[in-house]
């Protein structure tokens, strides 16, 4: 049986496993799957859409 690879969250500092999560457009590295949903997607979301993060963090919990 394979370990389980962990690492560490460039946004939050907690710990990730397997691969991580592309932070990106926030920092360059891996983060946790709570900081991809909660902080990378609605970032996205607000850049593709040029709404404001607050709305782009309203509409990413809806795609939850």
């Amino acid at each position: 049986m394979s370990e389980s690879k962990t690492g560490k969250c460039c946004l939050c500092g907690g710990t990730y496993e397997r691969h991580g999560c592309n932070p990106e457009p926030l920092e360059v590295g891996r983060c946790c799957h709570s900081c991809d949903v909660g902080r990378v997607i609605p970032a996205r979301i607000a850049m593709a859409t040029g709404c404001s993060l607050k709305t782009a963090v309203a509409l990413s919990r809806e795609i939850e």
